[in-house]
């Protein structure tokens, strides 16, 4: 503001004009109680100061327009900046504003501690009455930035870590801010980690194979700990309560074992350390030596054990062809025909550069020929003397004849023909039974018809077989109608293996053989009371 004065001297006036505007700066919204004024400095001025209209204050300089004002009370504090001059003076007011700050403030779970350890912040920042608590916080972690939260209650959570070989301090710090004033608060604590000992051991070797499952330990760890806590992590555990430069351990077994070694410090901080070492099992073995293990008859049924030790996978070979493959421990295989069979055996484990290999022997026996042709296969009573040529292998050890009609005969040795009478009419099936000398069986039989009459003259002329020998299909032509006639064909040891029951009317019957195994077979035609039995060969 310009002000204008006149002066009158006697009779002679003039008019001055003075600019005595005096400027105390803007007003100001401050956080704390000191504040720097920012007055404007008029040099024509004779005196220039500050002074406190209301509110309280101190100042640095009272005439200093940049003077710094301290000890600001709260809510507004009015500061007047006047100009004097010769005769007049002119002034101006500053309206500073303190706000109250929010108190920052919080604890901390463990203030020295071995690490790494989780350390709870637990915020209880408060504030002033009259004013809202804080509305946000903002962590930090020797000047690193850690995190924001919204709320008194919500506490921070932060893993403090040591890796130097000397204790490690922390400097916590919170702000806290108030939205609706625009003050903060800064709250700080210190925390101290501990230095963790240095542990370390080195392994020789890492891998190695039982029963060779010595191994030697290097202590690296500093020397000045107390104790040295060794778990070889098969349950024995070793205590030393000064430390030595190498130790060793047998393992028992085989197996992964974690080796932890522990040691404490004068902080009475734990450093650990833990390392591996991997012991394989043995390679395979047995203590079968090879051989034969199995013999017999055909069909052989064989049931094999593998009985070796520390395997992962196996293979057997069950002939020298290799067609026949298992991969189980145990298998059972069957030999259909005679001959001397090298069974192999293989088997590995994991880790093992060599595989268990046996090769063993198993022996099938071929099953006697026993045979004999009856003549004659028919008559009449009282011609009773039947001869019986005996086609068997003369090389067994006994033939044992049942002749049907309770009576039996014991031969040691063979004999190309043998003869037997029966005392009455009837059908006889005689059985004989051959054993060789590796005591494998085989049975024949045939039957012996008498007759009370002759009937069966006419009848058995009437037939015709054909062909014989015969591959796919055999023949049976008859003088009389096949109606209701049962044929059946028996094998060399007289099982049943082909049955038909005919309702044909005329005189042929065509039989379809190309299932049957090569051999010779029992032709047996049932037709009312009577039985015709035909021999043939199948090629």
């Amino acid at each position: 503001m310009k002000k204008f004065f006149i002066l009158l001297i006697i009779s002679t006036f003039f008019i001055q004009n003075i600019n005595a505007q005096a400027y105390a700066g803007p007003d100001q919204i401050v956080c704390t109680d000191t504040a720097e004024l920012n007055a404007t400095h008029v040099p024509d001025a004779v005196d220039e100061s500050w002074s406190i209209v209301s509110g309280a204050g101190t100042f640095d300089n009272s005439n200093d327009p940049l003077s710094v004002v301290r000890n600001i009370a709260p809510g507004d504090n009015i500061y007047r900046w006047t100009l004097y001059y010769t005769g007049y003076s002119d002034y101006d007011d500053v309206i500073i504003t303190r706000n109250t700050n929010p108190i920052a403030g919080f604890t901390v779970s463990e203030s020295e501690f071995c690490p790494p350890k989780n350390v709870i912040m637990d915020n209880i920042s408060n504030y002033s009455p009259g004013y809202t608590p804080p509305d946000e916080f903002r962590w930090f972690v020797n000047g690193a930035f850690l995190e924001t939260t919204y709320s008194v209650d919500e506490n921070v959570e932060h893993l403090f870590t040591n890796t130097a070989q000397i204790d490690s301090a922390y400097t916590i710090k919170m702000i806290a801010y108030d939205y609706e004033t625009g003050c903060n608060d800064t709250a700080v604590q210190n925390v101290l980690a501990f230095a963790i000992p240095y542990v370390a051991f080195d392994l020789d070797p890492h891998i190695t194979r039982y029963p060779q499952s010595t191994v030697e330990i290097e202590n690296l760890s500093d020397r000045d700990l107390w104790p040295y806590l060794w778990d070889f992590g098969d349950g024995e555990h070793y205590y030393q309560v000064q430390w030595v430069g190498a130790i060793e351990h047998e393992y028992l077994t085989w197996g992964t074992f974690y080796i932890t070694l522990t040691a404490t410090n004068s902080g009475s901080c734990d450093g650990v350390f833990r390392d591996s070492v991997v012991i394989y099992p043995p390679c395979p073995y047995s203590y079968n030596e090879p051989g034969i293990i199995a013999e017999g008859c055909q069909p052989l049924f064989v049931q094999f054990y593998d009985q070796v030790y520390f395997v992962d996978s196996l293979e057997w070979k069950f002939d020298s062809f290799g067609d026949s493959i298992s991969n189980e421990s145990n298998p059972i295989y069957t030999y259909e025909e005679p001959g001397e069979y090298y069974v192999r055996l293989w088997a590995w484990h994991e880790g093992c550069n060599s595989r268990y290999e046996r090769i063993d022997t198993v022996i099938v026996y071929p099953n006697p020929l026993v045979d004999f042709e009856l003549n004659p296969r028919e008559m009449q009573f009282p011609f009773t003397n039947v001869q019986i040529e005996n086609l068997s292998n003369p090389d067994l050890i006994s033939y044992q004849w049942d002749f049907g009609d309770n009576l039996y005969e014991y031969q040691s040795e063979w004999f190309v023909k043998t003869e037997h009478i029966y005392d009455t009419w009837g059908t006889y099936k005689i059985i004989l039974n051959g054993t060789s000398n590796h005591s494998c069986k085989a049975q024949f039989s045939d039957s012996v018809i008498i007759h009370e009459t002759d009937t069966i003259n006419d009848i058995a002329a009437g037939f015709i077989l054909y062909p014989n020998p015969a591959r796919d299909f055999i023949r049976l032509t008859s003088k009389i109608n096949l109606n209701d006639a049962v044929i059946e064909i028996q094998n060399a040891w007289g099982q049943n293996v082909y049955f038909i029951s005919t309702k044909r009317t005329n005189n042929l019957t065509e039989l379809d053989i190309t299932e049957l195994a090569i051999g010779w077979y029992i032709l047996k035609l049932k037709i009312n009371d009577y039985t015709i039995w035909y021999k043939f060969i199948k090629n």
